[in-house]
């Protein structure tokens, strides 16, 4: 990775087409071929926020933001090289922070800037958004998502205060079973028959 990154701004890595691609904290896109010499920094983001999740599929890369700052236009970033990308808004209310990809659909998740409820947004091709705010019965005032997984015909989302929901029909219709009483998932990946989260308490 470049010495002028701080380790601290990649938030998260594909690998697809072109290489590796990495996204940062500032917007920006990182490119590798083997994983040890990057070039970038690439500007994704004209408003330099936040990238939070990255993913490879149908040929090209998708990356999702988290704006931390009007307008909260929570948008998709999509690019063939992982140099060159296309902002495509997904909310004008929304901050996304994980992108997942199974079945011939995009599921981004995160949550409502003004609402402070959770959001999930559908697309077959991560131009076009179709999205769902969720209203869980939860004894916290906010609540999110933070990850979403798919695995055996399941999309998981979990996030804050151990916030679940899941759909068994490609990401439609959305039902909530929370995954714990108070942790907060940070990150999930199915395998081997078993959905595993992490995540603090």
């Amino acid at each position: 990775v470049p010495a002028s990154i701080n380790y601290l701004d990649l938030n998260s890595v594909t690998y697809g087409n072109a290489g590796f691609v990495a996204v940062s904290s500032l917007g920006t896109s990182y490119i590798s071929s083997d994983g040890k010499t990057w070039t970038g920094p690439y500007v994704v983001n004209d408003r330099n926020l936040p990238l939070t999740s990255i993913v490879f599929a149908n040929n090209q890369y998708v990356a999702v933001n988290s704006p931390t700052g009007s307008p909260y236009d929570g948008s998709s970033f999509t690019s063939k090289d992982g140099i060159t990308w296309a902002k495509h808004i997904i909310n004008n209310t929304g901050r996304f922070t994980s992108i997942e990809y199974a079945n011939g659909v995009y599921v981004a998740v995160g949550d409502n800037t003004y609402s402070n409820k959770p959001l999930i947004c559908q697309s077959p091709d991560a131009i076009s958004w179709a999205c769902q705010n969720m209203t869980p019965s939860m004894p916290n005032n906010y609540v999110g998502f933070d990850s979403v997984s798919y695995g055996s015909g399941v999309f998981v989302a979990a996030g804050y205060s151990g916030l679940g929901y899941y759909s068994t029909d490609n990401g439609n219709t959305w039902q909530q079973d929370n995954i714990s009483s108070s942790n907060t998932i940070y990150s999930m990946v199915y395998g081997n028959g078993t959905f595993v989260a992490v995540g603090i308490g």
